[in-house]
């Protein structure tokens, strides 16, 4: 007894079973994480080290390049790029994907500790971290109110982020900008010279007198005491009071530091500058747990934020810059959409050939079950609902309908003949078994594959592959079992006419289906093929390399641009711009946002400066910035995300002075820009001038946008120079002269000030007129140990110099980068002649080039899937030769897949679509159909 038999004669049992599969797969869909694309883990590491004080060059050579050769043997290593910055290095490792990471990262820690002996002292204890986008904001508010703006914040980061992080799913909630209590001790250096006090012994007095040390215990009979010394300062007044010297003879007078200094209770001079809706403010960015689901997450965060948003002080609010989850619903939304509108198609082309609404409905029936059972082996499967496997759900849609047409038709066939409905769906099933099952073997063939592409293609489209394969496979078990059992319930005996008992399937199919139009046009169309073969061959050989032709005309990007309404432009003034002018930048961006975009923009947020934490180690320091843009919604608004940004541009191009590129919104997951021209070389002078020439080159390819290189400008700087012998001399060294400029003009955090539960750093510095110039620099008094005053000059040399902002390295070569965004999706035309240009550039002796980003991820997908487009034309055959026991019959029906390029080229030039990695999927897909159809 057969399966389909079963199903027919048990129909309550698999009735039953049919309905706790569905029951369990809608349980199942409920537990399923909602996120934006597939949890990816990216095989990259990043290290960072900090060496405070040390310039990029010095950075290169002491801990950068050392780092380098202790990570070059680790095992899968693919390429090492790094990022030498005043004081601190980055050092990303990048490895091939299927990588242990967390063998990986023991492994270069192991490396590490073994060349920590060539590392300096203080430098000897780099961080680790593997990265993870998953793990970005996924909601970013601007926070902005008219009170005291280190009271805000310090409110914020006390009461406010924990409030979020107890959140579920919510791991952390940081501030990022704002201004941060500060005491400072502003010391006026001609008074400290007046009365012989070394700087430096300022903060030796604020370090021995502010302490509380544990002074051991007393014991009495029956007690014991322990014995603590209370020695803190209790106010800001007794931080003045600290004695720093003695003056006078014979008895000593005291010298208090209110005498020399101003003890001002402030802020720390900001690194970081935010501008939101054109007041002040900060960012609060909101991060949640690995492996939490970030719309449910989101969600919960939405709905807590009135509650929130009621516990800020008066005249403060919340303004919601960005959030992950809107776009996610947006698209799961429109695939939702697309695949109910894929079904509604399918249900009215089953009801227009098959003239049968309960034959129609026991196809549409069969739709929803397979998609619904899907969803059980997703969750076991731990694939999420993401774009991706949804885009896999809608396209499969249509194919779910195919096994149950074929069987249900055999069954209307066997129908036709007998009086038993149950016999019918028996027979009419059990016939065509193992013909669907061949028909889907073939298909399934054609997805195996891509699960063995390599690389970001591979990982990106495995979920869409495992959702497609799940859905077939349970497709062919309801068409063998479901579309039986609901056939021998609901097709109901007509009565039979007289002139149709001795007529031929062939001749009720004609009357019932094919009678109208569609059926005399195929079969004049077919009449005419059969009897002029060679024409219709030669005529399909032409249109075949024809539509190859039209190939020039399609357009080619690594994964289409996506409008998610967030734009972030990036931009940058000349190195050695102060943070305010930068934040005036970004203030006039924001007025012609608001000036000729109103129509277009919802919020807009300005940042200047470096950020904290991570995002600090990345930043470009005081002179660049960014603009963050939340957009309206798309019906909402007149432009699309291009459109806006094209227009944006050019209102940009105006400003004197400014660098710009817009992030995000094109290859999602490419590594660096569209196109990336690397030049490798080690004088960073001609490198800087290469990359400037090419770069003015470049702008002059049509199709190109925000051209920039990695070499800025260089940094403007003064440094001192001591002169050895004239410190020897006085017995000093360039520590403790080095230690006093940076006390000067910087800053020592010399203590901390405590109240209740708090700490603020005590800084002491000079007085801000007297760091504003170099000469006072060179005026700077240098104490001897004989308690001598001296100026600065008279034991360095004050030189003027450029240095550069930043070093970057590529397996460990020096490389300056030419970014180039492409923002019409026309990558591998526009890569093809930034090819040719560099083709004919003459390169400098010691000096090679690379073109990289998206077009190198492209190119490297198309390859493998390419490979994996052949791998299954071959798997097709296997399978068909095995079905049809001949090694000649398949290649019939191979002979069709080529001719359905055609309509690829047609459709893809038509639309003015452009071939991605995503069409690419498609077109291996396009395999299977083709040759079903053929079948």
């Amino acid at each position: 007894m057969g399966i389909s038999s079963l199903a027919v004669r048990r129909g309550v049992t698999f009735a039953m079973l049919y309905i706790i599969i569905v029951g369990f797969g809608g349980f199942s869909l409920l537990q399923l994480k909602l996120d934006l694309f597939p949890d990816i883990k990216f095989p990259i590491i990043a290290i960072i080290n900090s060496y405070s004080g040390v310039s990029p060059e010095e950075m290169e050579t002491l801990v950068t390049r050392p780092m380098e050769m202790a990570i070059s043997s680790v095992k899968n290593v693919k390429k090492i790029s790094s990022t030498s910055k005043f004081g601190n290095a980055v050092v990303m490792v990048e490895l091939e994907w299927g990588t242990d990471i967390d063998k990986a990262m023991l492994d270069i820690r192991e490396k590490l500790d073994l060349f920590k002996k060539r590392l300096p002292e203080e430098a000897r204890q780099p961080l680790l971290f593997a990265f993870d986008p998953s793990l970005q904001p996924i909601l970013i508010l601007s926070v902005t109110g008219s009170g005291n703006p280190i009271k805000l914040r310090e409110y914020i980061e006390q009461r406010i982020t924990p409030m979020f992080e107890r959140v579920e799913g919510v791991a952390s909630a940081r501030i990022d900008g704002g201004k941060k209590r500060d005491i400072q001790i502003l010391v006026d250096p001609l008074k400290l010279q007046l009365l012989g006090i070394p700087l430096g012994n300022i903060v030796k007095a604020l370090q021995a007198d502010n302490v509380q040390v544990a002074s051991g215990s007393i014991r009495q009979t029956r007690k014991e005491f322990a014995i603590r010394t209370v020695g803190m300062f209790k106010t800001i007044d007794q931080i003045g009071k600290v004695v720093i010297g003695f003056k006078g003879r014979p008895v000593p007078q005291p010298i208090y530091l209110s005498q020399v200094a101003k003890i001002k209770d402030t802020h720390e001079d900001p690194s970081r500058l935010i501008r939101a809706d054109g007041k002040e403010g900060m960012l609060l960015l909101v991060q949640k747990r690995s492996g939490a689901n970030t719309v449910q997450t989101a969600n919960r965060l939405l709905k807590k934020l009135p509650e929130i948003q009621r516990q800020l002080p008066q005249g403060s609010q919340f303004g919601i810059l960005f959030n992950q989850s809107d776009f996610i619903k947006s698209s799961l939304n429109n695939l939702t959409n697309s695949a109910g509108q894929a079904f509604f198609l399918a249900v009215l082309v089953l009801l227009f050939f098959l003239r049968s609404v309960r034959g129609s409905l026991i196809i549409a029936m069969s739709i929803p079950v397979s998609v619904i059972s899907t969803f059980a082996t997703m969750y076991f499967a731990d694939v999420s609902l993401n774009i991706i496997s949804m885009a896999g759900l809608a396209l499969a849609v249509g194919m779910l309908v195919d096994n149950s047409i074929v069987v249900l038709e055999n069954i209307f066939r066997h129908f036709e003949e007998k009086d038993s409905a149950w016999e019918a769906a028996i027979q009419g099933s059990q016939e065509v078994v193992l013909a669907i099952t061949a028909s889907t073997l073939t298909t399934l063939a054609v997805f195996v594959p891509i699960l063995f592409v390599p690389g970001l293609a591979g990982m990106l489209f495995r979920d869409m592959v495992i959702t497609i394969c799940f859905s077939l496979t349970a497709s062919l078990v309801v068409a063998v079992t479901l579309i039986p059992l609901l056939a021998s319930r609901m097709l109901k005996i007509k009565p039979k006419d007289p002139d149709s008992v001795n007529k031929s399937h062939d001749e009720i199919l004609d009357e019932s289906v094919m009678k109208g139009w569609v059926g005399r046009t195929y079969a004049t169309t077919l009449d005419w093929t059969l009897q002029n073969r060679k024409k219709t061959l030669a005529f399909a050989i032409l249109m075949f390399f024809a539509s190859l032709g039209l190939g020039q005309f399609v357009k080619a990007e690594f994964i289409p641009k996506s409008d998610d309404g967030q734009v972030m432009i990036q931009y940058e003034l000349a190195p050695g711009t102060s943070l305010t002018k930068t934040i005036k930048t970004a203030a006039q961006i924001e007025n012609i946002l608001k000036t000729k975009f109103n129509h277009t923009i919802r919020t807009v947020v300005g940042e200047a400066g470096s950020g904290e934490g991570f995002s600090g180690l990345f930043g470009k320091g005081s002179h660049a910035g960014m603009v963050r843009v939340r957009l309206k919604e798309p019906s909402k608004r007149p432009l699309n995300k291009t459109d806006f940004q094209e227009a944006l541009r050019g209102e940009l191009q105006k400003i004197p002075g400014l660098k710009f590129s817009f992030m995000g919104g094109g290859a999602v997951f490419a590594s660096g820009g569209d196109i990336d021209i690397q030049l490798y070389g080690h004088d960073l002078v001609k490198a800087r001038e290469l990359a400037e020439a090419i770069k003015q080159k470049v702008r002059k390819i049509k199709g190109t946008s925000d051209v920039t290189t990695s070499l800025e400008e260089g940094q403007p700087e003064l440094q001192v120079h001591f002169r050895r012998e004239r410190l020897r001399v006085l017995g000093l060294n360039a520590y403790t002269v080095g230690s006093t400029i940076s006390t000067a003009f910087k800053g020592t955090i010399a203590s901390l000030y405590r109240q209740g539960d708090n700490e603020y750093p005590i800084t002491v510095r000079l007085q801000g007129r007297y760091r504003q110039r170099a000469n006072q620099l060179k005026r700077l008094s240098i104490f001897t140990p004989q308690g001598k005053a001296i100026p600065l000059n008279s034991i360095a040399t004050i030189r003027y110099a450029l240095s550069p902002v930043k070093i970057e390295r590529l397996n460990q070569q020096r490389m300056a980068t030419v970014s180039i965004t492409v923002p019409r999706s026309n990558l591998s035309g526009v890569t093809a002649r930034v090819r040719k240009m560099m083709e004919k550039e003459t390169m400098p002796e010691g000096f090679s080039y690379k073109i990289t980003g998206a077009a190198e991820d492209l190119a490297s997908s198309f390859m493998y899937l390419g490979i994996a487009f052949l791998i299954s034309i071959i798997l097709v055959y296997m399978v068909m030769a095995s079905q049809f026991e001949s090694l000649f019959e398949p290649f019939v029906i191979l002979f069709s897949i080529p001719l359905s390029i055609i309509g690829v080229m047609l459709a893809l030039v038509l639309t003015g679509t452009s071939l991605s990695v995503m069409g690419l999927i498609g077109i291996v897909m396009l395999v299977g159909i083709v040759v079903n159809n053929a079948i």
